[in-house]
């Protein structure tokens, strides 16, 4: 395959998907992950407990709305009390999470074909590159000779749906702007 060609994508995901791939992060390239695999998901639950690390399900029929979504985070992140309820407080919660210190952290976004589904589309785009972000940020070490320095640390964010919905999901973040990588 030259670098021009279109990277091969399994049949039964949609072309703005990639195919199968490692769930670690790379730090120079943060991405979220899609699968219609309970069993992959658990099997990475597993891997990320088994480092002692925080496994969180958040579902997406509470985050139809934006709203929703930041109170369903609040929710399952047991964000402080001061969680303003706005995009630039759920980055700063998600990238910060001094309040459920791990190793390592996986959040399972279920029913993600719901997700901001009645708000429009810049809000995906916006939520997916916050996400995005967000684990980016928990990738890159911190070194700055302070007490918060620490090595990169695995942030997974998985969007679980039905085999049924996951092309449709795949199309709707890609023409937000948002690319999902298949685990």
């Amino acid at each position: 395959m030259t670098d021009s060609e279109p990277p091969d994508v399994a049949p039964d995901v949609a072309p703005d998907v990639a195919p199968d791939v490692a769930p670690d992060v790379v730090p120079d390239r943060p991405r979220l992950l899609l699968t219609t695999e309970p069993d992959t998901v658990a099997a990475l639950g597993e891997g990320v407990l088994g480092l002692g690390g925080l496994v969180r399900r958040l579902r997406g029929a509470r985050m139809r709305t934006e709203a929703g979504l930041q109170a369903e985070f609040a929710r399952r992140l047991e964000f402080p009390a001061y969680f303003g309820h706005n995009w630039a407080a759920l980055e700063d919660c998600l990238t910060d999470l001094e309040w459920l210190p791990a190793p390592a952290y996986l959040l399972v976004i279920e029913e993600a074909e719901q997700v901001l589904i009645d708000e429009p589309p810049e809000r995906t785009g916006l939520f997916g590159d916050l996400l995005i972000g967000a684990v980016g940020a928990w990738a890159t070490p911190v070194a700055e000779g302070e007490w918060w320095d620490r090595l990169g640390v695995p942030f997974h964010v998985v969007l679980l749906t039905g085999e049924v919905d996951a092309a449709a999901l795949a199309r709707r973040w890609a023409g937000a702007g948002v690319a999902l990588r298949r685990l």
